[in-house]
């Protein structure tokens, strides 16, 4: 930051060249790029020059080459400069970082492309230094850091260090040098970062920022604005939900490929599969050994999902239209514009604004909501019931307290432990302003609309294990674990037997719980936001500047509770989309965020009152955000998700075959992904003509099955199995006598 209101460098940015010749460059430049584009795609698809993670780098730096060839001949070139200097340096940040479980950093010994890529690290180091040293600005840093007090800024620091690499892996290895050594790589990352995001801030041209500020303002509200909305302010959260449901659309079908990639996505397709036949269990199939797989029980003659069923019947309707991969974007669309309606009754336009852009270009969010997990349902159910209790308040209708009650008690079918939270936090606040004003038919129409639906969990469990008070789930975990594994608290007894390196010790104690929220902190700072300078940089500057209201007490009541819930849980839940057993506390640190913008721009506002702040900020913040979509989100898109665990869609592809229809299919299979890759393109009722898929347990166990379907063709699969890029027949089509007359070899 400058406290001249001008450029800091004029000549820099002077109009000199003829507009000639800065065409000529942009056009040239443009047309680099997009030839490298190509080329990185294609690279990427099928590796042959380049490894995968070089070819995306390559995609990356092509398109994050926009603000400097945009820039060139302006008075923005010096910020076109230090933009791209900061895409290209923290996408090869990620180039030294595996985007599998723990993300770890190795920058031992890179050869070739990555070596080349790995120095735009320092050259984003001396970009930034040289405009930070010219703008001699750093004894008023020094200065203004004095001024906020260095305890509290000791505080955010120690946060953002302990949140910067994960320590799991190390402590699994009994490696102290190896957390270190990855703690000291993430801080110097973080480093470079941070002192770029300000050399940016410095280099944007102070009178054309205003300029655009202006206009800006004229469209859009700003947190703390009065002024009526224009039209394109009733606009601006259609236009985000749009691109969220685009965007999570694109990613669900080609990142996540419309496939699952934990078991408990196999699980929860399988159950909305029967729901949408309008079943929540169907007979146990012949020869249940076939289809075992994690998650699916059997009891007294009939074969079910052990999953909570909440999500389960949303997911059935895009099942049953045969789009289960549009649900969760659909979700997450009109999470946008729940989120946009609460937070401008609960605090302004502009901060609701602000909200939900920071929502749209959140990974977390994005990711989440391109998968078939639940936690954007859970989100959505939470808007939709804080929404329908502020109106409740507002008009004194009981029927929307009703309606807020059934939410949440959709909510308790999904997750329980999180719905019995933020029903009863949700609860006292409706009990808080009933009171007060007399109305306690809200407080009983909202009690009334949970216990209608949410008691659905007790016949639910009643149908499925005799009990209405045993889960189907801790019913079978007690089965494969033991008695009481599947619960809460420290103890000896708690959790599997051995899950490896998700799970360091047997049972769980207070120090596991602080090995998995420092774990569970450092992917929320990583994947929340997806900001090189930490995620939570924002919400830690809130927490200890920023001014607390009724509301924010309320949202850190719910971030408290959740911190609390799951350090009682023996797992973290943090190796698939960031922390996700975390994610209630996703809109409490959006809302933290926007406060935290405030108070970053008032703070600095007030140390250099001429020096156009608020817009520097802005356009900071609008940086991190293309920051957060092109390279972060786009890394875990195109490294992490495709395939990830074994999973892929070849058996659904061969269950839309035509020579399949009517067969009988077995797997070879050596892991749950893959035979999860078949489990989901089965017909649990097993009454139509699509192919059934099968483990191939041996000749013996297979004529069981084959004598229940004698009608079918035989078809013997070999599965991928982490050896071939696809599956393939090995043999078939057979009939039953063929299988009777010539028997499948057997393995010695």
């Amino acid at each position: 930051m400058t406290t001249s209101p001008n450029d800091p460098n004029p000549s820099a940015g002077s109009q000199s060249h003829p507009r000639p010749v800065v065409t000529t460059a942009r056009m040239a430049l443009g047309a680099i790029a997009l030839v490298g584009l190509v080329f990185a795609l294609l690279q990427w698809m099928t590796p042959g020059t380049l490894r995968r993670i070089e070819a995306w780098w390559l995609m990356v730096a092509c398109l994050g080459a926009s603000p400097l060839i945009a820039s060139i001949g302006t008075r923005w070139s010096l910020a076109g400069v230090s933009a791209t200097s900061i895409l290209w340096g923290t996408a090869a940040q990620l180039v030294a970082k595996s985007p599998l479980w723990f993300h770890p950093i190795d920058l031992s010994a890179p050869t070739g492309l990555s070596a080349l890529i790995l120095s735009m690290i320092a050259a984003q180091f001396v970009i930034t230094a040289i405009i930070v040293l010219r703008a001699g600005i750093l004894m008023k840093t020094w200065r203004f850091a004095l001024s906020l007090g260095w305890a509290r800024i000791l505080v955010l620091l120690l946060v953002l260090g302990l949140s910067a690499a994960t320590m799991m892996q190390g402590i699994e290895q009994k490696y102290l040098g190896y957390i270190v050594r990855q703690h000291l790589f993430a801080s110097v990352f973080w480093g470079v970062n941070l002192v770029s995001i300000i050399a940016f801030t410095i280099a944007l041209p102070g009178n054309e920022l205003r300029h655009l500020a202006s206009r800006v303002k004229r469209r859009f509200s700003m947190p703390g604005d009065h002024t009526p909305k224009s039209r394109s302010d009733a606009r601006l959260p259609l236009y985000i939900a749009a691109f969220v449901l685009i965007a999570c659309a694109v990613l669900s079908y080609f990142s996540f490929q419309n496939v699952p990639h934990v078991e408990d996505e196999v699980i929860y397709l399988m159950q909305a599969k029967m729901l949408a036949q309008g079943q929540l269990a169907v007979p146990t199939p012949p020869s249940p050994e076939s289809f075992e797989f994690y998650l699916m029980d059997t009891h007294k003659g009939l074969w079910f999902a052990t999953t909570f069923p909440g999500w389960a019947v949303v997911l059935a309707v895009g099942t049953w239209l045969n789009v289960t991969w549009l649900v969760n974007p659909l979700l997450a669309a009109g999470g946008i514009l729940l989120a946009h309606a609460l937070f401008k009754s609960a605090f302004d336009r502009g901060s609701a604004n602000i909200a939900i852009l920071l929502m749209a270009c959140s990974p977390w969010f994005l990711l989440m909501s391109s998968s078939l997990m639940l936690h954007t349902l859970t989100l959505a159910l939470m808007l939709g019931t804080w929404l329908l209790l502020s109106k409740s308040k507002d008009s004194n209708r009981a029927l929307f307290a009703l309606a807020a009650g059934g939410l949440m008690g959709l909510f308790f079918l999904t997750r329980p432990m999180e719905g019995l939270l933020i029903g009863t936090l949700s609860g006292l606040w409706v009990v808080s302003f009933s009171w007060r004003e007399r109305r306690l038919k809200l407080v009983a129409a909202y009690s009334v609309g949970c216990i209608i639906i949410g008691a659905g969990l007790f016949a639910f469990n009643a149908y499925l294990t005799g009990s209405p008070l045993e889960t189907p789930l801790n019913a079978y975990v007690a089965e494969i674990w033991g008695e009481g594994r599947n619960g809460y608290g420290f103890r000896e007894n708690v959790g599997p037997p051995n899950w490896g390196g998700v799970d360091l010790y047997p049972g769980h104690s207070p120090l596991e719980a602080l090995i998995h929220l420092q774990n569970n902190a450092y992917f929320l700072n990583f994947e929340f936001l997806g900001w090189g300078i930490g995620s939570l940089f924002l919400a830690g500057v809130f927490a200890l500047w920023g001014r607390w209201t009724r509301y924010h007490l309320f949202l850190g009541a719910i971030v408290l509770m959740t911190l609390v819930l799951y350090s009682l849980y023996w797992f973290a839940g943090s190796f698939y989309i960031g922390p996700r057993y975390w994610f209630l506390m996703f809109l409490p640190l959006i809302m933290f965020s926007v406060g935290g913008l405030k108070t970053v721009t008032e703070k600095i506002h007030h140390a250099l009152p001429d020096a156009a702040i608020a817009p520097r900020i802005g356009a900071t913040a609008a940086l991190l955000g293309v920051s957060a979509l092109l390279v972060f989100t786009s890394w875990l898109a195109f490294n992490k998700y495709p395939n990830l665990r074994g999973y892929h869609g070849d058996y659904v592809e061969m269950s839309r075959m035509a020579e399949f229809e009517n067969a009988l299919i077995f797997v070879n299979s050596e892991s749950d992904p893959e035979y999860g890759s078949a489990f989901i393109a089965l017909d649990p009722t097993f009454t139509s003509s699509r192919p059934i898929f099968a483990l191939d347990l041996g000749f013996e166990k297979n004529a069981d099955l084959i004598a229940a379907f004698p009608d079918r063709d035989i078809y013997f699969v070999e599965g991928r199995n982490r050896r071939a890029d696809k599956i393939s027949i090995s043999r078939g089509p057979l009939s039953s006598d063929d299988l009777i007359l010539d028997p499948p070899p057997t393995l010695d």
